[in-house]
């Protein structure tokens, strides 16, 4: 049969002719052929041989012939979105895809307490900048995946996780040492590795190894021109900076290294929560003048700013007021620790009176029920527990408003502080009497006398619901036993 061309530019030839041809052209030897596609499998093992940062540069990031740790969190934040979930970029084994689809997620979620999603605006979340640098910085990828395998070791448990975080953590150690030794330049990248050490550090209670690299962290920022220049640069590194030196303080019960003026000098308006006016009717008058009494002027200020910003969560949870800012929240927090720390460090000599001491130390433990670790558990502060433990067992008075202020301190103990097994032997007597002192029976009264102080429903009220309830019903078996006996 003779091969007969067909002129597509012949008048008489539309487009549903043309659908014709092509539809006998197909039949013939073509007929059942399947489309042999590229191996996704042969892809992603040419994909993991190229190491992070190094191959992968979008047009957005103008950099030439810099190292990848080179590069400044701003040039990070101009990565493009890629097609497909960007892991043939990294150097990931064929069956680890899931893993660090994980990690991905993990670090990439908001980093506040998962009771108080409906406070915060979804969309200031600063999570995903340590996402971008995984693609970015292999050190840091490397000890981000180090890190999730140590935080989520109860939760997915995989019979190698100890040993992967363990080979992932010494390539972070010898990546970091090798360009410090290299170049005496630190960039914004090191830094975040070495934060992320921070944490991995703390969340493993190895508290003297991170404190090592906490003080080669500020070492890093002195040769970077100090926090100023820093924040500058990028405010997410400053405030983590700050939050891990918080941390700190408050387990060694020591100053910071930084101070209140460097958080606040330079700081964007933004940076911080707007905080309303405080409202003086919250606290019945009888106890705002023993409190105005008893605190100095630091203390009481913290006092009003931290009630004020107990109810700004409580009301944006309800619908009252706008979702709060999650950058503006955190970095809102750790200017309250450094405010507090400031008034007393937890080793130095207590205040002058158990007024000012109660308040302090229960302002303390109401920011700790905030400063969880990365699994979301409480971090534990053992000179803040002997601290407030001693306040509520000795601080005993006659005074109906340091009962009341004593009170409080036990039930937001109780979110975060008192969480020892055997606590409740001793909590739950003294608690019973403060109650009976005070007249207070059901829950309703407890709520109504404690809420006049820092006090967010969606993060306390569960804790210290179950509190009243063993106290109830301590209470509950103590009279029967009277009554049995006077029967």
């Amino acid at each position: 049969m003779p091969f007969e061309f067909i002129d597509n530019n012949h008048p008489l030839i539309d487009r549903a002719a043309r659908k014709r041809i092509r539809s006998h052209a197909a039949l013939g030897k073509n007929v059942g052929r399947k489309v042999m596609r590229p191996s996704r499998k042969s892809a992603q093992r040419v994909g993991a041989k190229v190491l992070p940062g190094l191959t992968y540069k979008p047009k957005s990031i103008k950099i030439s012939n810099t190292k990848a740790y080179d590069r400044t969190l701003d040039d990070v934040s101009e990565i493009q979105r890629q097609v497909g979930d960007g892991l043939p970029v990294l150097p990931v084994p064929d069956g680890s895809r899931k893993r660090v689809r994980q990690v991905m997620a993990f670090f990439g979620a908001p980093r506040h307490v998962p009771a108080l999603t409906n406070a915060m605006d979804p969309h200031r979340n600063p999570g995903s900048i340590w996402v971008e640098l995984m693609f970015v910085d292999e050190a840091f990828y490397h000890c981000a995946i180090a890190l999730f395998y140590r935080t989520m070791h109860d939760l997915i448990v995989e019979p190698e996780d100890p040993l992967q975080a363990a080979q992932h953590l010494s390539r972070t150690f010898r990546l970091v040492n090798q360009r410090i030794s290299e170049d005496t330049n630190v960039s914004d990248a090191t830094i975040a590795v070495v934060l992320m050490l921070v944490q991995y550090e703390r969340h493993e209670d190895r508290l003297e190894e991170g404190l090592v690299h906490l003080r080669g962290l500020l070492r890093m920022i002195e040769l970077r021109g100090g926090i100023s220049q820093l924040r500058k640069r990028g405010a997410t590194l400053a405030t983590k900076t700050f939050r891990a030196d918080l941390d700190y303080s408050l387990y060694r019960g020591t100053s910071t290294q930084f101070s209140v003026d460097d958080l606040l000098a330079d700081a964007d308006r933004t940076v911080t929560m707007e905080l309303r006016p405080y409202n003086s009717s919250l606290i019945p008058r009888t106890l705002q003048s023993c409190l105005l009494k008893e605190l100095s002027s630091g203390l009481w200020s913290v006092l009003q700013d931290v009630t004020t910003f107990a109810q700004s969560i409580n009301d944006a949870i309800s619908g009252l007021s706008p979702k709060l800012d999650c950058i503006a929240y955190h970095y809102t927090l750790v200017l309250f620790g450094y405010r507090l720390i400031n008034i007393r460090s937890l080793n130095a000599p207590y205040l002058p009176n158990n007024v000012a001491n109660t308040i302090h130390l229960g302002l303390m433990a109401f920011l700790t029920t905030f400063l969880v670790k990365l699994d979301h558990s409480n971090s534990e502060y053992p000179i803040l527990y002997q601290s407030l433990r001693f306040i509520c067992q000795v601080a005993s008075s006659s005074v109906q408003d340091e009962q009341q202020v004593r009170l409080w301190a036990m039930f937001i103990s109780s979110t975060s502080v008192f969480t020892r097994p055997d606590d409740y032997s001793w909590l739950i007597p003294i608690t019973a009497q403060t109650m009976s002192f005070l007249g207070l029976r059901t829950w309703e009264e407890v709520y109504q006398t404690i809420t006049v102080f820092p006090w967010v429903d969606a993060l306390h009220n569960s804790a210290a619901y179950t509190l009243w309830l063993e106290v109830s019903s301590l209470s509950s078996s103590s009279s029967l036993l009277y009554q049995n006996w006077d029967d």
